[in-house]
């Protein structure tokens, strides 16, 4: 078996893999300001969009539209409980004591918690198309820890067979070691190695252009003069005419109190009102179309980041494009994490896998119906439902019940005559007489 360079009897794995760029030396000699390295620009500002804008996968974060995709997003799978099971001929066990079953529900490594790891892993795959974590061993080769590597430390390629990883160390040497000793996975990809980043491949274009309109829309509130219109003087005005005619316009008309006033002006005087320009009209619907461009990027309902757009707020519409974002955006990643992690972590049948019914924990309508179709149909026993909810076991709550009412088509319509008492040893036999 392959062993980690990353042992614990050297120094750990977090003493000298940065757990993120921010912590490297800016005057480090081997990458001199002048000229940084490609995955530092890529990373802290990215290319130029057709814009004007720089879009990486850090500063596209800026953006409102993709902060909450990606904040969304990552939130809720990092929210569902990734639990280790067993394969049993009758179905599985949930193996609590397992010994990386802490690693999965509670602490993967020393610097932050599974929520923190799990959404990490997502935001690394919508912004970057890869995550790496290096597999930390103990003395005795027995897995301790997962520790995360930012995709731009990460080199992955083939050789010989097999997959290696050269990581940047904060020094700015690298090292390499084997698939074995790493968790990656991957996004979409062209060569089965890495996948590619969603931001740099098709990004780029749409989050530039919204970057753009944003600025655009600031700086016109802040540098342009907006106002509500313009008033025509006749000709021959003098200086102190103009000022009177200020000063009475702002005591008279200006203010949230005056709003609706009917405004008298001199004879000669015409006040022209100042409506919504064409430049206005399209900068509006544009930033509409890049919150939905955007969303379209990353998978992610528009209503779920506030732009419901032509959609109802109510109903089953918006219910059924919830429902779809579960089925085709997030149940997909769910499957990928698990098998990365079956693959390195587990040897069949010990598995691990994520709670998909957490979905439905905060939805107690949909999740009562559940259950009661899961007692009624023998599905589930009471006391499994109960443990779900951290309530206590019940007497005769193991059993699995069924409807009585349901019978073969045969039988529809009939009468099913009722089962006979059993009979008493003791009783007589029938046309005997009683012993005297």
């Amino acid at each position: 078996m392959h062993l980690n360079p990353f042992r614990r009897e050297r120094p750990a794995p977090v003493d000298r893999i940065a757990p993120t760029f921010r912590d490297a030396n800016p005057e480090n000699p081997s990458t001199p300001l002048s000229e940084p390295a490609s995955w530092l620009i890529d990373a802290m500002a990215g290319g130029v969009s057709q814009a004007g804008q720089r879009v990486g996968q850090q500063t596209a974060m800026r953006n409102a539209t993709v902060f909450r995709c990606v904040a969304l997003k990552a939130g809720v799978i990092a929210a569902l409980p990734l639990d280790v099971y067993k394969a049993t001929p009758t179905g599985r066990e949930r193996l609590v004591n397992h010994r990386l079953a802490p690693l999965l529900a509670s602490q993967p490594n020393d610097l932050m918690s599974a929520f923190n790891w799990k959404e990490l892993i997502i935001a690394n795959l919508m912004l970057a198309g890869n995550h790496y974590s290096v597999i930390e061993y103990d003395q005795a080769a027995r897995v301790i820890g997962l520790l995360p590597v930012m995709p731009q430390q990460m080199r992955p390629y083939r050789m010989n067979g097999r997959n290696w990883y050269d990581v940047t160390l904060l020094d700015g040497t690298s090292e390499t070691y084997d698939q074995a000793d790493v968790i990656h996975v991957p996004g979409v990809g062209f060569d089965g190695v890495r996948g590619i980043s969603p931001i740099e491949w098709a990004g780029r274009q749409p989050i530039g252009t919204a970057m753009a309109m944003e600025e655009f829309v600031g700086r016109m509130h802040a540098n342009s003069m907006r106002p509500s219109g313009w008033m025509e003087l006749p000709k021959g005005i003098k200086p102190e005419g103009v000022n009177r005619l200020r000063a009475e316009l702002q005591d008279l008309y200006a203010g949230v109190g005056a709003t609706g006033k009917t405004l008298l002006v001199d004879a000669g005087n015409k006040w022209n009102p100042m409506q919504m320009t064409l430049l206005d009209a399209q900068t509006l619907e544009g930033r509409h179309y890049q919150v939905a461009d955007i969303c379209r990027l990353f998978g992610v309902p528009s209503h779920l980041v506030g732009e419901a757009g032509g959609a109802t707020q109510w109903g089953s519409g918006i219910e059924q494009l919830t429902i779809g974002f579960q089925k085709y955006n997030v149940d997909p990643d769910l499957t990928r994490i698990e098998s990365e992690l079956n693959r390195k972590l587990f040897t069949y049948p010990i598995y691990c896998e994520f709670n998909r019914d957490a979905l439905n924990a905060m939805d107690s309508k949909a999740q009562s119906e559940l259950f009661a179709s899961a007692i009624q149909n023998a599905g589930m026993t009471p006391n499994e439902i109960r443990r779900k909810r951290n309530l206590p076991d019940q007497p005769g709550g193991d059993e699995l019940f069924i409807q009585g009412a349901t019978v073969p088509l045969s039988m529809a319509g009939k009468v099913t005559p009722a089962p006979a008492p059993p009979k008493d040893p003791a009783a007589p036999a029938p046309n005997s007489e009683p012993t005297k």
